[in-house]
C-alpha cells in the first residue's frame, strides 16, 4: 500500500469539477504550476515563503519561492 498511496489518494480525493476547470484555466495561463513529490519543509522569506521539495522518484531537494496563501 504504500506504493500505490499517492495513486489511491488521487483517486479517492477528487475535487468538484468547478474547481477543476479553474486548476486547469490558471494552468493554462501559466499562473499554476503543479509539482508531483514530498515537501521537505519551508520557510518564510519577507513577503514570500520558500518551499523545499523532493520531486517523486528522485532523491534531489528543489526549492521554489512564492507568495503564501492568505
Amino acid at each position: 500500500m504504500r506504493h500505490l498511496g499517492a495513486l489511491w489518494d488521487t483517486h479517492r480525493h477528487r475535487c468538484a469539477p468547478e474547481i477543476m476547470a479553474v486548476k486547469n484555466r490558471l494552468q493554462a495561463e501559466g499562473r499554476v504550476v503543479c509539482h508531483q513529490g514530498y515537501i521537505k519543509g519551508y520557510e518564510p522569506m519577507d513577503e514570500q515563503v520558500e518551499v523545499t521539495y523532493r520531486p517523486r522518484g528522485t532523491t534531489q531537494e528543489n526549492k521554489l519561492r512564492g507568495a503564501p496563501c492568505p
